[in-house]
């Protein structure tokens, strides 16, 4: 996709191409080093310049219930029904020395 910005708007211009199109485009930072003819450490720069002078703004919103998480992945992936378990805070009991352990190179003993 191709941004168009104003010439005359006191070096924004370059911020908010590099933010459009790693944030709307979802280029890689090596990717509009290259098209742009910069290095990758100047794409870095310039997106932390965008979100400090609040032309990219992030925002979190975790889901407010698992209901509607359950809901929201439902009609996401167009499944018959969705079903979300919480995690437990509570911390994890110490694992005893007869458990079993497993790993990637390895089989449960």
């Amino acid at each position: 996709m191709l941004h168009e910005v104003p010439e005359d708007d006191g070096g924004h211009a370059s911020l908010l191409a590099v933010a459009r199109l790693y944030y709307e485009d979802d280029l890689s930072q090596q990717q509009i080093a290259d098209r742009l003819g910069v290095s990758r450490s100047t794409v870095s720069r310039l997106l932390q310049l965008a979100r400090e002078q609040g032309i990219v703004h992030i925002e979190i919103r975790p889901p407010t219930s698992v209901s509607q998480l359950s809901a929201w992945l439902q009609g996401a992936l167009k499944l018959r029904k969705a079903v979300v378990v919480p995690r437990r805070r509570a911390a994890a009991a110490p694992r005893s020395s007869s458990a079993p352990r497993c790993r990637r190179s390895s089989s449960c003993t």
